[in-house]
């Protein structure tokens, strides 16, 4: 997290592959907490330009109250350098 940069909106239908994971969460194909992994991938992938050192965690989402806390992380892989 930068927080020297400024917060951007996001059209959530303009992320990648997101009118399919709502669509199947209408069709009860997915549950909240599938939706909220799926966006924070999403997110994620919009702004990350990583390579082939990074380890790449996957998306988790923990629910709390009537939101998510969710989490995705990128590890640079040094050791054979």
């Amino acid at each position: 997290y930068d927080s020297s940069r400024e917060l951007v909106e996001y059209e959530i239908l303009e992320l990648r592959g997101m009118r399919q994971v709502l669509t199947e969460y209408v069709n009860e194909k997915r549950d909240a907490a599938s939706v909220a992994r799926a966006i924070i991938d999403a997110l994620f992938d919009s702004e990350f330009n990583g390579g082939k050192r990074w380890d790449i965690n996957g998306a988790h989402a923990v629910a709390s109250g009537d939101s998510f806390q969710c989490e995705k992380s990128a590890e640079y892989d040094w050791k054979d350098i």
